[in-house]
């Protein structure tokens, strides 16, 4: 048996929402979104993992905006690229979706993991707003 489950969402899917401020004190937080900068990392919250297979599984990221933060309105079809952490690993996206390889049996309560995600890089084109992405969450035995 395998299951994950977020305690930042009620199911598995999750909206990431971020703000892009222009200027030299940019905006940490706005609406409930984090403030976006090149070098942010970002928390998002704690996936729990339970496991009684002894070998080993998978846990898949699908990637709404294909592993991009877009730009809400669609007006300027900006994208900020970013990588996702889980438990300690980061993942590239590839083909739109990160992936994370794990193994071995879980204790009763599971295995909490750091869900996060960093941006290393803001495109020149990026302009001030907001920028989101739907991630859905997946889990299953190789």
């Amino acid at each position: 048996m395998l299951n994950l489950s977020l305690d930042f969402t009620q199911n598995s899917s999750a909206l990431v929402s971020g703000y892009l401020d222009e200027g030299d004190n940019p905006t940490l937080a706005k609406g409930g979104a984090f403030g976006i900068r090149e070098g942010t990392n970002v928390e998002l919250g704690n996936a729990r993992l339970f496991s009684n297979i002894p070998g080993s599984y998978s846990i898949t990221v699908y990637s709404a905006n294909g592993g991009s933060l877009k730009e809400a309105s669609g007006v300027s079809g900006a994208a900020i690229p970013y990588t996702l952490t889980l438990g300690g690993k980061e993942s590239p996206a590839r083909n739109g979706s990160f992936s994370f390889s794990h193994s071995g049996v879980s204790t009763r309560e599971g295995a909490a993991l750091k869900v996060g995600l960093a941006i290393s890089r803001i495109p020149a084109y990026a302009t001030r707003g907001y920028y989101v992405d739907n991630l859905l969450f997946a889990v299953a035995a190789n």
